[in-house]
């Protein structure tokens, strides 16, 4: 990496010297006030700026011994040297101050960077790599020379100059209100993130901080696998996000998150991340981060709120929000057999390839062969029911049976806080389908485990809130086996190949072996409970 910066003001603190001589040669009364405070006190004492001209070229010139570097930008200097970077010092000074035509303001420059030890023989940077230009256009032109990867200044018009280059990204060294730059307050700063750049892709943090007007300088990776990584990043803000960067073949899921998200958002639904930003061109998400830790022991108390979130959900305008569904839904009873059908199809197409190349798939192709009764079992007791009950396998579902599903809901996507406060996540799948779905899909949810009383209670409790109408709990006792049917071929779509990469993938510490042993004994405990009912 190359690495450019700026002297005055940047790696040089004259915040206490303008005032302390200032106010030695009577231009101030005060003592303690920031370069600009003492400029604006000096031109309306005096009416223009030629004593503001003249504390420069005393402070710049034979006072500069005076100044200090700024804390911690050693350690940022030491650390890029160390790990191979390239640094330029790169500043718009004159030879003599403008004020007189003989002051030399770059010899004491020069020795104030030896004296410091930040360049010379016992320095950091060697002395050949440190520039003085005398105007603004020739600073920017060497920043292009040098092809510099990074450039930190503390002024605003460096960065904005029009031949700055593009390929540079500029860092704003500054303690003013941000003014759309990347921006650091203090070396520090510039020193964590600097850390970052060597873990994480320096361009992908530096739009990051750009979009969030806030400099990154923490990240970490928050989950990896399925359909994309997580990361959640801390600002100098001190606000946190999480950032979904999605793999390009799985960008709709993470595309229905943020619609999804966004409406919620617009129609105040509480408890679930706020959408920051959203870039169809770099397949990412950033939403708010939100606290908490997940649930080991699930009780009634946390099955009440979760009812809670369902009946805001359920109160949403079905009618005001337009809202495409891109997952899988259910609008009409037919759709609950044809999902088995699709799903089963699917689990059976990569097996003979994957039993070639993995013997341990054997023991997953024998569970399909005893899965194929009880598939069909369920089929024709819901096809015998819908013709004993005569009901319409298409006819569509009315909208008062109908809610916005984030689908893959289960605790595994909740979050509790230190105040009991539950958090919704995770709205990959989020689509306007049958209530029924819903309700059957977290009763079976291979995301965390109720109890026959939680099950029994979850149900009881949504109905005393008047969440099922008479054809909607006819409807959840009928598809009910078939959505814990369902779940079990989700368990086993390892069989597929492209779901048996999302878990290499999510697990790189296991072996295919290891993967395949974790859902098969999960699917089998599942069968099990068929052959119980």
């Amino acid at each position: 990496m190359i690495i450019g910066i700026d002297f005055d003001n940047t790696l040089i603190d004259y915040a206490d010297l303008f005032s302390r001589i200032a106010r030695q040669k009577g231009y101030i009364g005060e003592d303690k006030l920031s370069k600009q405070e003492v400029k604006q006190r000096i031109i309306t004492k005096y009416g223009n700026d030629s004593n503001w001209q003249k504390l420069q070229a005393q402070v710049y010139g034979k006072h500069i011994h005076l100044a200090k570097p700024y804390d911690h930008c050693y350690e940022f200097l030491r650390s890029a040297s160390a790990a191979g970077d390239t640094l330029y010092i790169i500043s718009h000074k004159t030879e003599f101050s403008n004020f007189d035509g003989k002051t030399n303001l770059i010899a004491p420059a020069i020795q104030w960077l030896k004296d410091h030890k930040i360049i010379g023989s016992n320095g950091i940077i060697p002395e050949q790599q440190v520039s003085f230009h005398p105007s603004l256009a020739a600073k920017v032109a060497t920043i292009a020379k040098y092809q510099c990867d990074v450039f930190i200044d503390d002024l605003p018009r460096v960065l904005r100059h029009q031949n700055f280059p593009d390929t540079t990204i500029p860092v704003l060294f500054s303690r003013e209100q941000p003014t759309g730059f990347i921006q650091a307050t203090n070396w520090k700063q510039l020193q964590q993130f600097y850390q970052l750049s060597r873990d994480y892709p320096l361009q992908w943090l530096a739009r990051l901080s750009k979009q969030l007007n806030s400099l990154i300088i923490k990240c970490q990776v928050l989950h990896q696998g399925g359909n994309h990584t997580a990361y959640v990043i801390e600002c100098t803000d001190s606000r946190q996000y999480v950032i979904k960067k999605s793999l390009s073949e799985k960008q709709k899921q993470l595309h229905n998150e943020f619609t999804a998200l966004s409406v919620l958002n617009q129609y105040s639904v509480k408890n679930i991340p706020e959408v920051i930003h959203f870039s169809e061109q770099h397949a990412e998400l950033i939403q708010t981060w939100l606290p908490g830790k997940k649930i080991t022991r699930i009780n009634n108390t946390h099955l009440d709120k979760v009812i809670r979130f369902i009946l805001a959900l359920s109160a949403l305008d079905q009618t005001k929000i337009k809202f495409k569904n891109t997952g899988n839904y259910r609008r009409q009873y037919e759709d609950y057999p044809q999902a088995i059908a699709t799903r089963w199809q699917a689990i059976h197409q990569d097996i003979p390839d994957l039993l070639r190349q993995y013997p341990c798939f054997k023991k997953v192709a024998a569970l399909l062969q005893q899965l194929k009764p009880v598939k069909e079992q369920l089929t024709r007791n819901f096809y015998s029911v819908i013709q004993n009950k005569q009901l319409d396998l298409y006819h569509q579902f009315p909208q008062t049976e109908r809610i916005f599903n984030p689908s893959d809901f289960g605790f595994h996507n909740i979050l509790e806080d230190d105040n009991g406060t539950l958090f919704f996540l995770d709205f990959e799948y989020f689509v306007y389908d049958d209530r029924a779905k819903m309700v059957c899909d977290f009763i079976h949810h291979a995301g965390h485990h109720l109890t026959r009383e939680q099950k029994n209670y979850f149900i009881k409790q949504l109905d005393k809130h008047n969440f099922f109408t008479p054809a909607l709990k006819q409807r959840v006792a009928l598809v009910l086996d078939l959505i814990g049917f369902e779940w079990l071929l989700i368990i086993l779509n390892i069989a597929q190949k492209d779901k048996l990469e999302q878990k290499i993938f999510a697990n790189p510490q296991l072996s295919v072996e290891q993967i395949v042993k974790s859902q098969y004994d999960k699917a089998k405990k599942r069968h099990l409970v068929f052959q119980k009912t």
